[in-house]
């Protein structure tokens, strides 16, 4: 993922510089990147069981009652 005019030879130690600050932005946006995945991931999850992983499970145990008693209504 070098840019085309870029040698993976070069000696001075400010292209190599350059080249690693590049790589480090490339990683910090890969890195964020996956972060909002997650989190999106993480949101369809909780609406699909209607309990988020990261509930304590006393909230957890309500959500659950009020699905039982949604289920027992209809």
């Amino acid at each position: 993922m070098k840019p085309s005019g870029m040698r993976s030879t070069d000696s001075t130690a400010k292209s190599r510089g350059w080249r690693d600050e590049a790589e480090r932005r490339r990683e910090a946006a890969v890195c964020r990147q996956g972060l909002k995945n997650q989190k999106q991931v993480q949101k369809e999850e909780e609406k699909k069981t209607g309990v988020g992983s990261r509930d304590s499970p006393r909230n957890s145990n309500r959500a659950e009652i009020e699905a039982l008693q949604a289920l027992s209504r209809s």
